[in-house]
């Protein structure tokens, strides 16, 4: 018996490919007269509904769709409204009775897709049949749209006519429920991973034809995401946000419908719980790309809806705790950062960009306890809307990224530098809005006072042991990582230092200042020539840059001419700069270890000395006397070391700053015997056409 029965099993597939074709052609004979009794009909369709399931459990995908496509077909549903027929109603009933069988569903697999249609179709049909809106009732059509013609307004309403009277037939002629159409998606549950991942696709495709066409049923073109470019390097896989895994826009049409999209919320808050992370992984990467779509509907009353049932979801899911080790959180809220940037560009689409703000500070503000890997994706968007050009968008993110700061500190801390990067981005946020600006550094300055009393440390640390119970190779960062954390936030303040707006500007350099002062004794004498490399010693970038016309002084010993009243960097932020680079060096100290940083202080005044402008030199010889003096004072004395190599960086600097013509007067070549010495007027006369600052030191 096990014998026949294996021998049955391989035979059936080839049997029923030869005769799934003549039966098709039968069944549809049957369903095409039109005197016809009802029981012949019954026979076709139920014929048509077992050749169908047949096909999904041998596998057979061709055979399967056919089958569905046929069943669908003979629903009248499809095209223009035709009068609705109890064959039709009938039909109707028999394809969705596919969904209700368990091992014919379970293989549906891309047969899904006229499933879906119909029953969408039909979802809208009895809203008519009820008397209520329809969902497209609350969408008009997208900004910018020219109005509906008078032909267009006559057509769609003998359309929607028609379609009322087919809704009223459909109610007289069939058993159907809403509850029966709940049931039919609350089933997805009892698929397996396979299963309810095509299930989702096909969904997703009946959801992108009623965005763009407005009708479920449109055939016009497909919708349907290839799920091997949503994987991991896929063609639409958006892992480093670049604009060459663009998703293919929707269409934009007069009345969308959202049905297929809120259907996609219930069936994911249904699966939420019940899947495997790995299987939700999966489903969700087809969900993600869908809503990721919807979100940049060229209609943005369909955008922010979209955006809207984001929120829905990922409060659903965000009550479930992350499992260690797994970043899925970050997944899942990938879906805001795509709809940001997809609807950024623009003041027509801030109102979007600033619900994804909105929808976020919610999330954060009823979830935080539960987000782990999420923090990133959530601090990308603010970081975006600090970039955002409309002061709105800035101004929600900004909000968000303070409560963030103010009640969730210690849970953000193992994201310390994306935060850091993010309040960055607000003080450089080009919306205009100052006060955003100097609320961000002095924001910058309390995240240094958490940092240095071992708050963000602290919360750091724990949290990186949980992952190493969770995974021995992930690694605890020692004391040696503290500039890790320090770089970002002190990089930001001296990048603000050289920032357009005066106000901003000095409220950089004095907190920049502070912080160094207050929070950074700690640092070796490496981690302080890092600092004035790196971060000090750039912030004078801009005063060789700056091109402000200043006056100047006919001989050095005359008084500076008086500056004029431009506000521009060399004026107002430069002497700053330069008294903070002093005394942040006279605080360390002329130990033998802070040598080398003398030697690079003396290479940045000489720098600044040897420029063509005079009011930076004269700053930068004030600055010199005051190193060279702090040196005098210390206690103990600096060391001999220290002596020589202030000796030998001034020595190189008066070299430096000498004009050739009085350099080879003074110090003419010995090795050239014949070298003839130029005449003192001659050098006189040259000598006034030197530039400004070789005078000067000379």
């Amino acid at each position: 018996a096990g014998r026949r029965s294996r021998r049955f099993a391989a035979a059936a597939p080839k049997m029923f490919e030869v005769a799934w074709g003549p039966a098709l052609s039968a069944f549809s004979h049957a369903l095409e007269r039109l005197y016809h009794g009802p029981r012949p009909t019954a026979l076709a369709l139920r014929g048509l509904r077992v050749s169908a399931c047949l096909a999904a459990a041998l596998g057979l995908e061709v055979a399967c769709r056919s089958l569905v496509n046929a069943l669908a077909s003979f629903t009248a549903l499809h095209g223009p409204p035709k009068p609705l027929l109890p064959r039709h109603a009938a039909a109707v009933e028999a394809l969705l009775g596919l969904a209700a069988t368990r091992d014919c569903a379970e293989h549906l697999g891309a047969a899904w897709l006229p499933v879906l249609r119909v029953a969408s179709k039909v979802a809208h049909l009895r809203l008519l049949a009820q008397g209520a809106r329809t969902d497209d009732a609350y969408f008009g059509a997208a900004e910018g749209a020219q109005p509906d013609s008078r032909q267009a307004r006559l057509d769609f309403a003998e359309r929607r006519s028609r379609e009322e009277e087919n809704a009223r037939a459909l109610a007289a002629h069939s058993t159907l429920t809403d509850a029966s159409l709940d049931a039919l998606y609350a089933r997805s549950t009892k698929l397996s991973a396979v299963g309810v991942e095509h299930f989702v696709t096909q969904l997703c495709a009946v959801s992108a034809a009623e965005l763009s066409t407005g009708d479920a049923l449109d055939l016009g073109a497909s919708y349907v995401l290839d799920e091997e470019d949503l994987r991991p390097g896929g063609r639409y896989d958006d892992a480093e946000g670049s604009a060459s895994a663009a998703l293919p826009p929707l269409g934009a049409p007069r009345r969308p419908r959202v049905a297929a999209l809120q259907r996609l919320v219930d069936v994911a808050d249904a699966n939420v719980h019940t899947r495997p992370r790995l299987a939700w992984d999966r489903m969700w990467r087809v969900l993600a790309a869908h809503f990721a779509r919807a979100g940049a509907h060229a209609n943005t009353e369909i955008a922010v809806y979209a955006v809207d049932s984001l929120r829905q979801l990922s409060l659903k899911f965000l009550a479930k705790e992350e499992l260690k080790a797994f970043t899925f959180q970050r997944a899942f809220l990938k879906p805001f950062e795509r709809v940001f940037r997809a609807n950024g560009g623009g003041a027509e689409r801030a109102n979007v960009r600033e619900y994804v703000v909105t929808c976020l500070d919610v999330l954060v503000q009823a979830r935080a306890s539960k987000i782990k890997s999420g923090w990133r994706s959530i601090l990308h968007v603010l970081g975006n809307a600090a970039r955002d050009r409309e002061p709105a968008v800035a101004k929600a993110g900004f909000d968000a990224t303070s409560r963030i700061l103010d009640d969730h500190l210690a849970l953000v801390a193992p994201d310390f530098v994306d935060v850091v990067t993010t309040v960055v981005a607000f003080a450089a946020a080009p919306s205009g809005s100052e006060t955003i600006a100097l609320e961000a550094i002095a924001r910058l300055d309390a995240c240094a006072k958490a940092l240095a009393d071992g708050t963000v440390r602290a919360a750091a640390t724990a949290a990186a042991r949980l992952d190493q119970e969770a995974n021995p190779e992930a690694v605890v960062p020692g004391d040696g990582a503290q500039l890790e954390l320090w770089w970002p936030l002190l990089l930001g303040l001296a990048q603000r230092v050289a920032d357009a707006r005066p106000g901003v500007r000095n409220g950089s350099l004095k907190t920049l200042r502070r912080v160094l002062e207050r929070d950074c004794g700690a640092f070796t004498p490496e981690t302080w020539r890092l600092v004035f490399r790196g971060v000090l010693f750039p912030s004078l970038e801009s005063a060789w840059t700056d091109d402000a016309p200043r006056p100047g002084s006919s001989r050095p010993t005359d008084p500076p001419p008086p500056m004029p009243a431009n506000g521009s960097w060399l004026d107002t932020t430069a002497p700053g700069v330069l008294d903070a680079c002093v005394a942040l060096y006279a605080a360390r100290g002329g130990g033998r270890e802070n040598t080398p940083l003398l030697s690079e202080m003396l290479a940045l005044l000489g720098d600044c000395v040897c420029q063509d402008a005079e009011a930076l030199a004269r700053l930068a010889v004030a600055a010199l006397q005051r190193t060279l003096a702090s040196l005098g004072s210390l206690d103990p004395p600096a060391p001999t070391e220290t002596w020589d190599v202030a000796c030998h960086g001034l020595a190189h600097l008066v070299e430096r700053a000498l004009p050739p013509y009085l350099d080879a007067y003074l110090r003419p070549d010995p090795r050239s015997e014949d070298a003839a010495r130029p005449a003192p007027a001659d050098v006189a006369a040259r000598l006034d056409k030197a530039p400004t600052l070789a005078r000067l030191v000379a």
